[in-house]
């Protein structure tokens, strides 16, 4: 074949090619990926091209929607029931919480309210992210809570004047996945429809005044997908359900300083992605559980002051521990010299009843 006439079908075959990419292109819709890497406008002002583009085109489609009103409107009731006048923003005033204007969009993204990410869905804005931790917010949390319908985290720790029960509608945010209440004053139990939260990853309630029996809904939990539980500092009581052993996709396990008794569940070793594990300051009795000895990831390992009783078990097999603390309890006998194998042990805490062997 002659040279020109190769490179003449190569130019067409190209052009033929970029025509099919600037269509798909034109026609894509707009997904919730690239519209919530949109809708972060610090970076936005930075990437907007100065000239006409596709990129403009869906500027001008997000700068005509607006948030869907039952959402604007539980962000109202939020601002109002936690005193959001007398919140502590982080940023200039342009990006400060307005109802005063109903055209003022929560999710523009020239001026994207403090604390929130929003996603586009059908030309409506929802909210899919609120991080509102230490803006001290007080009063109580609203059962409009549980119209964010595309919500993905809510963070509203470090609010110590935050007050009153967690509301049973956060059970109806099924996108969930990411749950921080911590360091307030939110008391009652966590409400049975939390359990209902199957997309729920990480879920902290540390340092709060809650209280009831510890996770009394896991038996009907849908809990798979968790790997991080924050009890700690709260007043639960009663014995650990046995069910906890069927949040497998657990790595960290925090539920110290509370009123725990009973023993440690006796298949506790199914947790086998557990990498922090403290139960201390509690009352928990009775030995420990063999299967602990199948926990080979865990780093941390807390239960001091409780009242474990009987004699330390071999934990050679926790090879990748470098913290140990089994002081103040009710333990006899002497130290397994197995726990000298453990080079990776940095910290290793006893009492002084409880002797030690090379």
């Amino acid at each position: 074949m002659h040279v020109s006439t190769i490179a003449f079908t190569c130019i067409m075959v190209w052009e033929y090619v970029v025509l099919l990419l600037l269509l798909t292109l034109q026609y894509q819709p707009f997904d919730s990926i690239f519209a919530s890497a949109l809708l972060n406008h610090h970076n936005m002002q930075d990437d907007r091209p100065s000239n006409h583009s596709l990129h403009d085109d869906h500027l001008r489609v997000l700068s005509s929607s607006n948030i869907v009103d039952y959402e604007r409107q539980a962000l109202q009731e939020l601002f109002s029931s936690t005193l959001g006048t007398h919140w502590t923003w982080k940023s200039d005033d342009n990006d400060h919480w307005n109802f005063t204007d109903h055209d003022c969009n929560p999710c523009s993204p020239s001026h994207l309210w403090e604390g929130l990410q929003c996603i586009i869905i059908d030309d409506d804005f929802h909210v899919m992210s609120m991080n509102l931790s230490s803006y001290n917010l007080s009063g109580t949390i609203p059962r409009s809570i549980g119209w964010f319908s595309r919500l993905d985290s809510l963070d509203l720790s470090a609010n110590y004047f935050l007050h009153g029960t967690i509301p049973d509608s956060v059970g109806n945010l099924s996108f969930l996945r990411v749950l921080d209440l911590g360091y307030s004053q939110l008391t009652g139990s966590l409400p049975l429809s939390i359990y209902n939260l199957s997309s729920l990853t990480r879920l902290e309630v540390f340092n709060s005044s809650l209280e009831g029996p510890v996770l009394n809904g896991l038996s009907s939990s849908s809990w798979t997908s968790l790997q991080y539980l924050s009890l700690g500092y709260n007043e639960f009581t009663s014995s650990l359900p046995t069910e906890i052993s069927s949040l497998v996709s657990l790595e960290h396990l925090s539920i110290d300083h509370n009123s725990l008794s009973g023993p440690i569940p006796s298949d506790i070793g199914r947790l086998t992605n557990l990498t922090y594990l403290s139960v201390i300051y509690n009352a928990l009795t009775h030995s420990f559980p063999p299967s602990i000895n199948h926990l080979v990831l865990l780093a941390d390992l807390g239960l001091s002051f409780n009242q474990l009783t009987r004699t330390i078990p071999d934990l050679s097999t926790l090879t990748k521990l470098s913290f140990l603390d089994l002081g103040f309890n009710m333990l006899n006998g002497t130290v397994s010299s197995s726990i000298a194998s453990l080079k990776l042990l940095a910290l290793l805490e006893f009492d002084s009843a409880t002797r030690r062997t090379e």
